[in-house]
């Protein structure tokens, strides 16, 4: 199915004026959006290469990355070709997502409500790779789901940027879905399904941004529930999505359950927040 199809196909509910804004925003990269697209099998080193050189802005940030302490890479990285050749095509793609997501914050207008996002989906992708790895789950895809689930925001605040900041600075946590139906046509989980599905990315991808606000059992609900509760982690310790905070204790109780040093988890969060916001 070609992807604006499976956009439409899934979003009949989202009025048609809502869906043709949707779908006019770009992908955050091109490039990105390739290196998800490509069978890790079968990708060659110099395809992996020259998609990126396509983007050289996202090649360099990608090369900041791994040369950070966040990804503590012993020896220094000194270009893609050797990147790709010590991290594989998996660690790319979480570096190159990180890096399209931080490229987006830093050439749109800095305002509250996309730092906001930007946080609370840096928080989720780390805490989501923090419970998936100790659960022996794939950390890099779990990062990456988390670090995409509410991609949504971030098409909404592109489509209605005064709109959807002033819902996000005023709307309670709890009325969140609902308001957004509202005021714009359509939730950020939808919103988000559609920009995924439209921009040909991995289906549990999609399917996180649809469902990580209800989970429900299938084929892949152990990676939506586990951005669940990466999110709901992320609200825990202060990187919620609204202004207003949270008032959901069983979040506090997911985080005792979950998390043994609550202190170095939280100081591991925001440094990872710092680092890529300091890149």
């Amino acid at each position: 199915m070609h992807p604006v199809e499976a956009s439409e196909a899934h979003s009949r509910a989202i009025p048609a004026p809502v869906l043709r804004a949707l779908l006019r925003v770009p992908p955050l990269s091109r490039a990105a959006v390739t290196l998800h697209t490509m069978n890790v099998d079968q990708a060659e080193l110099k395809t992996i290469v020259s998609v990126l050189g396509t983007d050289p802005a996202l090649s360099a940030l990608v090369l900041r990355l791994v040369n950070s302490p966040l990804f503590g890479v012993r020896s220094p990285v000194t270009g893609i070709l050797h990147a790709v050749a010590l991290l594989g095509l998996d660690r790319l793609r979480v570096l190159a997502s990180t890096a399209a997501l931080r490229m987006h914050v830093s050439t749109a207008l800095a305002t509250p409500a996309l730092t906001n996002c930007w946080r609370h989906s840096v928080a989720c992708g780390l805490a989501t790779q923090d419970i998936a790895v100790k659960s022996g789950f794939n950390g890099d895809l779990a990062y990456t789901a988390g670090l995409l689930h509410d991609i949504g925001c971030f098409g909404a605040l592109a489509c209605w940027p005064g709109e959807y900041s002033h819902l996000l600075a005023t709307c309670h946590p709890a009325d969140l879905l609902h308001r957004e139906v509202e005021v714009l046509g359509v939730t950020h989980t939808d919103a988000g399904a559609v920009l995924l599905q439209h921009w040909n990315l991995p289906s549990p991808l999609v399917e996180v941004a649809r469902e990580h606000h209800c989970p429900s059992p299938g084929p892949q609900s152990r990676l939506v529930e586990l951005v669940s509760r990466g999110c709901r982690l992320a609200d825990a310790i202060g990187f919620g999505l609204t202004a207003n905070h949270s008032d959901d204790h069983t979040a506090e109780d997911m985080l005792s359950r979950l998390v043994t040093d609550q202190d170095a988890f939280y100081f591991r969060i925001c440094d990872g927040i710092n680092q890529m916001e300091y890149l």
